[in-house]
């Protein structure tokens, strides 16, 4: 199945999405999915759990190099090795994280509910 273009205004001209690629993924234990509807705040989510993984450290470049989104290609001829290769290279003494528009129903993941209220977020 071919990448997907889908203009994005973001990314300064257009953005090659792949569903598929998900199924790629080999899941850690410790992996840390952020999986909002889109428009949603999104990237502010990802910020927070950025954030709460370093312990506030401020001094990243951009926060899809630190939490990537799995469906997307940075190219239409980009491999699904390459990325999968990324993805398994990150450090295992710190938990990945990954953003997805794909809901519970994924078929992709296994998600695990998690609720935070006041009594339990530090601050």
């Amino acid at each position: 199945e071919d990448p997907i273009l889908v203009p994005n205004r973001n990314f300064g001209s257009m953005a090659w999405i792949y569903p598929p690629l998900q199924a790629k993924v080999e899941p850690r234990e410790d992996d840390i999915m952020i999986s909002v509807p889109a428009k949603s705040g999104t990237t502010w989510t990802m910020n927070i759990v950025y954030q709460l993984r370093t312990g506030g450290n401020p001094d990243f470049e951009d926060i899809y190099q630190e939490l990537h989104w799995v469906e997307y290609k940075d190219r239409p001829d980009q491999s699904d090795e390459e990325l999968t290769e990324r993805w398994k290279a990150l450090p295992k003494d710190v938990h990945r994280g990954f953003k997805t528009h794909s809901g519970p129903a994924s078929p992709f993941f296994t998600f695990r509910e998690r609720t935070m209220t006041r009594r339990n977020i530090s601050w």
